[in-house]
């Protein structure tokens, strides 16, 4: 005869409180607004450069965002699943710690290269 399952009696997952995560995340957003304001009343124009050049990094950001996802979208319909795990599953060996490694440094060495 099977076993009667008592519903009560299994844990239900707990979902976040996102009310809490998002005044938190204003909190912080306020504390760092206040710290700006504060060290630009000292130093101005430190301040003010670091806000330019913070806005052209997140500018730069938001201009290559829709390509990177874009071609994060073909790369997984294009690609087979079988063939990621393949190259980067736990089954891989040390040629999936090294290959993405390696992908990794190539693409990074062209923007060192760059700016010497």
């Amino acid at each position: 005869m099977p076993k009667k399952v008592n519903k009560q009696a299994e844990e239900v997952p707990q979902k976040p409180n996102l009310k809490l995560k998002f005044k938190k995340i204003i909190r912080i957003v306020l504390i760092s607004v206040a710290a700006l304001f504060i060290l630009g009343q000292f130093f101005l124009e430190q301040v003010m450069r670091n806000i330019g050049v913070s806005g052209n990094y997140g500018l730069e950001m938001v201009m290559i965002f829709p390509a990177v996802l874009i071609l994060m979208g073909l790369a997984d319909v294009w690609v087979p699943k079988e063939e990621i795990e393949h190259y980067l599953g736990d089954k891989s060996g040390i040629k999936g710690f090294f290959w993405p490694r390696s992908w990794g440094l190539s693409l990074q060495a062209r923007y060192t290269l760059l700016f010497l």
